[in-house]
């Protein structure tokens, strides 16, 4: 078994790749293994890492690369003197530089080069096309995606040029299938208490920004607000659409109803005085913020993305819609809304599936990824 696990991200601020190495690093640290989490960027790191975990900079941009010969330059550096570790790569950016330096013999054998996807199978045909395919296949020793829905058709159109590119290139899923280990997110954090469905408070935690749908939910909330006066929405982040976001509440009059409240490292307390849980994001690979909230005991109303199909039972611990219908968003808020003890068998139901998501249970999904190749 390899000793030591690098993971690499585009940084380590706030967000769910950051989160799940934190936890991961943490986990691993305390199980004997040498620990080092990687940032593109120079940020301070926003979550509570162990003190023994080593914390390197990259020294290249976040996302994309202006300058890819001196980008090409700086990861063969880092990668150079490296031998028998296994690096966990978080971002597609890497894909292409690594694919590079493999051909030209860059990379020492003894290192275990893993692709995280943090999403599901199906995003090898609906986000990757068949040209990333044959890098990620030829480049990566093991790929782990979060789950398997490669069967699933979601609705995600193409782009010219991957259907340029797909109708030349074969499809390379059959041998990258064969890579993939499936290791869901593990759940934040344990409570020992869950919510009293008393709160007339409904939570929704995530990045202002689009694909989050907070303008989709504020919307469904200037109904809910008009027969449910009482009742308050909590959006608890921050990003770039929070001026926005913050002007669509005031056009709709929704400043009494709705709070605004900034990023927080700790929103525990949150979850546990909230009675409901809502996700209006138009796309999500495993969101590890509903994983929270089914912790606390919280029923979900969400859009049926993946990530929440993956994490919500219609009708058991959640209620569910199609992306974007925000008037039964609306619908399924005041049905929680309307009924406790739905809310509590629901969020009964969540605080239960949660405990298959409890990292002891997920950690033994890693043995293939840690196992010396060809060992």
């Amino acid at each position: 078994m390899f000793k030591k696990i690098v993971f690499l991200n585009s940084s380590m601020q706030m967000g769910g790749p950051a989160r799940v190495i934190n936890l991961w690093g943490n986990y691993f640290i305390n199980k004997g293994y040498s620990i080092e989490a990687v940032s593109n960027i120079d940020v301070p790191l926003f979550y509570d890492f162990d003190k023994q975990i080593i914390y390197s900079v990259l020294g290249i941009e976040k996302f994309k690369q202006k300058n890819r010969l001196k980008t090409l330059y700086k990861i063969y550096k880092f990668l150079k003197p490296r031998k028998d570790e296994v690096l966990v790569f978080n971002k597609a950016l890497y894909i292409s530089y690594l694919f590079v330096l493999k051909k030209l013999g860059l990379i020492d054998k003894s290192l275990k080069l893993v692709y995280f996807a943090h999403g599901g199978s199906s995003d090898f045909k609906n986000i990757y096309h068949h040209l990333s395919q044959a890098m990620i296949n030829y480049a990566f020793d093991e790929i782990i995606a979060l789950y398997d829905d490669y069967d699933i058709t979601y609705s995600q159109p193409k782009s010219i040029q991957a259907k340029l590119i797909n109708s030349i290139l074969p499809n390379y899923y059959k041998s990258i299938k064969t890579k993939i280990s499936y290791i869901p997110n593990p759940v934040t954090f344990k409570s020992k208490n869950i919510a009293n469905y008393n709160e007339k408070v409904v939570l929704a935690v995530g990045r202002l920004d689009y694909i989050k749908g907070f303008d989709l939910l504020i919307r469904a909330w200037a109904d809910v607000s008009k027969n449910n006066p009482n009742w308050i929405l909590k959006i608890i982040g921050s990003g770039d659409e929070r001026e926005s976001l913050t002007k669509l509440i005031d056009d709709l009059s929704l400043q009494k109803n709705i709070e605004l409240i900034g990023q927080l490292q700790d929103v525990k307390s949150f979850y546990l005085s909230s009675s409901i849980y809502v996700m209006s994001s138009r796309g999500e690979g495993m969101p590890m913020v509903v994983l929270e909230a089914m912790e606390c005991g919280l029923p979900i109303v969400a859009f049926n993305n993946c990530g929440a199909k993956f994490l919500c039972e219609h009708k058991t611990n959640s209620l569910l819609c199609e992306i974007g219908d925000t008037q039964m968003l609306s619908t399924n808020i005041q049905s929680l809304i309307k009924n406790k003890t739905l809310r509590a068998t629901m969020g009964k139901a969540s605080k239960n599936k949660a405990k298959q998501f409890y990292i002891e249970n997920i950690a033994p999904k890693w043995d293939k990824i840690l196992k010396v190749k060809n060992g």
